[in-house]
């Protein structure tokens, strides 16, 4: 019992989708979630050895931030293999 109040604690949580550039990878964007602030992550992404600090293109508050983002891959996956863009 105490793993199911878990996982639907879990899956109910509010967070963020994120979209960040970075002027050292031109092109490139950065979609992910997080419980946190978008601005806390994109400052923990800037300690990984990246020379230039991310800019957050697009933040959206959301519930189930995970299953929103894998949601988010997934299309633009199929739309990349379709060409529907």
């Amino acid at each position: 019992m105490l793993i199911n109040k878990f996982l639907i604690i879990k899956m109910t949580q509010d967070g963020w989708v994120y979209a960040f550039s970075n002027p050292s990878m031109p092109g490139l964007i950065k979609l992910g979630s997080t419980l946190r602030r978008p601005e806390d992550r994109a400052k923990e992404l800037f300690k990984t050895s990246i020379p230039t600090p991310f800019k957050i293109e697009m933040a959206k508050n959301v519930l189930n931030p995970t299953k929103r983002e894998i949601t988010i891959k997934y299309n633009l996956i199929i739309r990349l293999l379709f060409r529907i863009i």
